[in-house]
């Protein structure tokens, strides 16, 4: 039991009055978990792997121990180490060294990172809530073995919050980049910004990444990220045997951002049966790296129908692993707002008709706003016809229109145009 108690003892400095390093605060996610840590339930983080979720954890560490907490209360386990699977009743074990190691036989706040690692996490986790003498955090990098398999057990008692990589805000703070409250410095800087969210298009927005000086050293990086995301979260999480099969789907999928995707066109194109391709995609949901946007309609009958559009948890992967030649700076940008509009708690769709709507969301009053990002500012006449046309589909509907450009900054009869730097800064509830 010495190495599992030097493991904890390195992951708890705390116990020992050392500080811990915690970066740079991501107030978004803190804000609310403040929030949950109030109620007795247990707090589920999740997301893509890398994306930050083991820092604000230790963030929240820190919260509490400026709070009040006495250190002796806090414990932390990253459950994939080899130190703790090697053990039996690797939790309950690690349980007692910390109260035989704290004095501490009242009541603790545990922090589980990664827990889908351990066995049977889902019955550990409702026994120790049951028991009523733990605060629970857990964390884990798929929605399949957090969602499915802990949903069963922990059903009504824990309270969910998906962390992506950072935002275009974010990513500003994390390199150095002020934003001006004040619109006229702000437009004074727009140049700086463009130039900004070019490179974020590329870099992506996995901290560790975005915190790397060296741009090789970057992109290495980003792809050792989606080699473990692919072999973790996929393929040992799903017991995948056709990982050759995988692979080639998932770098058809990077390479061909926000395109519509037909399981059977890709299983004659990779000589395979419908089902393995459904399961992979269903898979690669589940470890947050792909995105399914729907069709538009109040029909289900006819969303089923419909193809969905593939979309990527970031481009800075695509940058680092696809063979693509070209950027597809459209492409990419699209991408960008897909995933911004999913982080904001949206939940994209598609349309098209005679022209194309890239998005169409709902808002708290069910009010529809329809979105064309166009990342140029010679916008032609079809991406405004794509907005009408969709409008005029719907008249009972009072719809918001955008179109999301380059730099220009406009009104088109009842469309905004609104720069995409711009309207990535803006706060959540002027967003769409």
């Amino acid at each position: 039991m010495e190495q599992l108690l030097q493991r904890m003892l390195t992951q708890n400095p705390w116990w020992e009055g050392k500080e811990i390093d915690t970066g740079i605060p991501r107030e978004q996610y803190l804000t609310v978990i403040k929030k949950y840590l109030q109620t007795k339930e247990i707090l589920l983080i999740n997301g893509v792997r890398r994306s930050g979720k083991t820092t604000i954890l230790y963030q929240t560490i820190n919260y509490l121990l400026t709070s009040g907490v006495s250190a002796e209360e806090i414990l932390f386990l990253s459950c994939d180490v080899p130190e703790l699977l090697s053990t039996e009743n690797p939790v309950f074990k690690a349980i007692d060294i910390f109260r035989k190691k704290t004095g501490n036989n009242g009541k603790i706040w545990l922090f589980l990172d990664e827990v889908q690692a351990i066995d049977d996490f889902p019955r550990i986790v409702k026994t120790l809530y049951d028991e009523g003498n733990t605060h629970l955090i857990i964390s884990g990098s798929t929605s399949y073995l957090l969602e499915s398999k802990a949903g069963t057990l922990l059903s009504g008692r824990y309270l969910p919050l998906t962390v992506h990589p950072l935002n275009f805000k974010e990513y500003l703070r994390f390199t150095g980049i002020n934003v001006p409250e004040n619109e006229l410095a702000l437009f004074s800087k727009r140049y700086e910004l463009i130039a900004a969210l070019e490179r974020y298009m590329k870099t992506g927005g996995f901290p560790a990444v975005v915190m790397m000086s060296d741009e090789e050293v970057g992109n290495e990086l980003m792809a050792a990220y989606y080699d473990s995301i692919v072999y973790r979260d996929i393929i040992q999480a799903h017991n995948i045997r056709s990982s050759a099969l995988l692979a080639k789907l998932l770098m058809y999928l990077i390479t061909n951002i926000s395109s519509q995707v037909s399981v059977l066109n890709l299983s004659k194109v990779f000589s395979c049966n419908a089902r393995t391709i459904d399961d992979f995609l269903e898979f690669a949901q589940d470890a947050y790296l792909i995105y399914l946007v729907p069709y538009f309609t109040y029909s289900l009958k006819t969303q089923t129908r419909m193809l969905a559009k593939s979309y990527l948890i970031d481009t800075g992967i695509r940058h680092a692993v696809s063979s693509a030649f070209s950027p597809d700076t459209g492409k990419c940008m699209e991408n960008i707002v897909c995933i911004e509009l999913i982080r904001r708690g949206y939940k994209p769709a598609y349309w098209t008709g005679k022209n194309e709507v890239d998005f169409v969301v709902r808002g708290r009053n069910h009010e529809l706003t329809a979105i064309n990002v166009c990342y140029t500012d010679e916008i032609p006449e079809r991406e405004f016809a794509g907005l009408n046309e969709f409008e005029s589909t719907n008249p009972e509907k009072n719809i918001h229109k955008i179109l999301l450009s380059e730099d220009t900054e406009d009104m088109d009869g009842d469309i905004q145009i609104i720069p995409l730097w711009k309207w990535l800064l803006q706060e959540s509830d002027s967003f769409v």
